[in-house]
């Protein structure tokens, strides 16, 4: 679908809220009575909200992005964008949003960053399986990461063994959709206490990849 449904007027607006994303505590929960509806025939997708107490600022900017978006930038895949000097209180899309969990952020002329989220669809919650886990039965892990997980890991990098699904995936550390010897290495230095976590994520759900399928490669 097409990430950004409405052009905004300036990239001015856009560039504002993104810096004041930086830098502004996100006030969650400040965004409430969500609720999404999907589009049918000429009636198009929507989700509903309020926004704080009702009170709109001189201006306000609205961005739909998905949760857990940091900070935008351009690459940040937009749903919807407006600005007004009416508080918002519904965002319509082109199209009926994908499954997934997406956040409304709401800025105003006082520096103030409102939020709320929403979920379209069945989300799977994040893996909570710990990166380099690979043995036990069926390389199904068994909660501690030692060297043995770090010989599986060199052995589907050897071209010796092939994982597949959520094994791949933990065995994949470094996050770059390949299991190689940099992936068995960072696994070995994690088992002796070399490592803490892997570029600060522990657990296959914090991962950006999506490798479906052990492709080792040396």
């Amino acid at each position: 679908m097409k990430k950004l449904t409405k052009l905004i007027f300036s990239c001015a607006a856009v560039a504002a809220v993104t810096a004041a994303l930086g830098t502004a505590a996100l006030a969650a929960g400040e965004i409430t009575d969500i609720a999404y509806t999907a589009g049918a025939g000429e009636t198009p997708a929507q989700v509903t909200f309020k926004v704080g107490d009702g009170t709109a600022q001189a201006q306000n900017t609205i961005l739909i992005i998905d949760k857990g978006t940091d900070t935008v930038t351009d690459q940040t895949p937009i749903y919807y964008v407006d600005q007004d000097e009416a508080q918002f209180t519904v965002a319509k899309f082109a199209e009926n949003l994908a499954d997934g969990t997406y956040e409304i952020r709401v800025g105003g002329t006082d520096g103030s960053i409102k939020t709320g989220e929403f979920t379209v669809g069945s989300v799977v919650p994040p893996s909570t399986r710990k990166l380099g886990d690979v043995d036990g039965e069926n390389n199904a892990g068994n909660g501690v990461v030692n060297t043995s997980d770090a010989g599986i890991v060199a052995r589907v990098a050897a071209q010796d063994l092939t994982l597949t699904g959520e094994a791949a995936e933990a065995a994949d550390v470094d996050d770059n959709e390949v299991i190689n010897t940099n992936d068995a290495g960072l696994v070995a230095r994690l088992a002796v206490g070399d490592l803490s976590d892997f570029n600060g994520k522990t657990t296959v759900g914090e991962k950006d990849g999506d490798l479906v399928g052990s492709t080792p490669a040396n």
